[in-house]
């Protein structure tokens, strides 16, 4: 999560691994493999969708 009080000296963490391959996407949630903080669950269920504007969803992790 971005922090507002960090300058522009502080390097940003990379996420290791690759973005997940979209024609054959992973089961699960997209983005476990690459999460340090990725729980049993989100290698077999992908997270459920939610409505945050008439145009905008988001699903979330675990």
């Amino acid at each position: 999560m971005p922090d507002l009080s960090t300058t522009n000296d502080t390097p940003l963490l990379a996420i290791p691994g690759a973005p997940p391959d979209l024609l054959h996407p992973p089961i699960g949630d997209a983005f476990a493999r690459r999460s340090q903080y990725a729980l049993d669950i989100d290698f077999k269920v992908e997270p459920p969708w939610f409505k945050v504007s008439p145009t905008h969803f988001v699903n979330l992790g675990y």
